[in-house]
């Protein structure tokens, strides 16, 4: 008996000290990180397009190509990638330099949904098309500045497939 309360109090002691960090482990994407060498976490793209991070991940925009319609749509989530964030933006406008082709500028319009009460103005989804993103399936772009909640986050650069992040 005396041998099964050590290993009990052993196994307690060893479930209170855990990982030794004082941050959150409850949260629900996943991040693998290695204490030793201070890797950062990464965030998955829920539509399975390229995230694109704005500032010190204060928020992402994910970008997903339908290469052969060349419908670009962008989703504006959060600093997790994992909760719509709403924009007043008129336009998303992007600068597309394809691997083949001439550059272009593409402007995504805002979309209003009912299923989720977004209206034009007021939204997190944007679209547009262009000839130019027909049959492509890798590019560099910058998104043009965009306004997030009152903070302006400056042209960023990013690679199609790949995102920023």
């Amino acid at each position: 008996m005396r041998n099964h309360s050590s290993l009990l109090a052993l196994f307690l002691a060893a479930s209170l000290v855990g990982c030794g960090d004082a941050h959150d482990h409850g949260h629900a994407h996943a991040h693998p990180h290695d204490h030793a060498t201070g890797q950062a976490h990464v965030h998955t793209a829920p539509h399975g397009g390229a995230l694109v991070v704005l500032g010190d991940e204060a928020a992402h925009v994910e970008f997903v190509l339908d290469a052969a319609s060349g419908e670009l749509v962008a989703y504006v989530l959060d600093g997790e990638a994992e909760r719509s964030l709403r924009l007043a933006a008129s336009a998303l406008t992007l600068t597309v330099a394809p691997d083949e082709g001439e550059p272009f500028r593409i402007e995504l319009a805002p979309v209003a949904s009912d299923l989720t009460g977004e209206t034009v103005g007021d939204t997190s989804e944007f679209r547009g098309t262009h000839p130019g993103l027909v049959g492509q399936t890798t590019f560099a772009a910058r998104l043009a500045e965009l306004t997030l909640r009152g903070v302006a986050f400056p042209p960023t650069d990013f690679r199609y497939p790949e995102g920023n992040e």
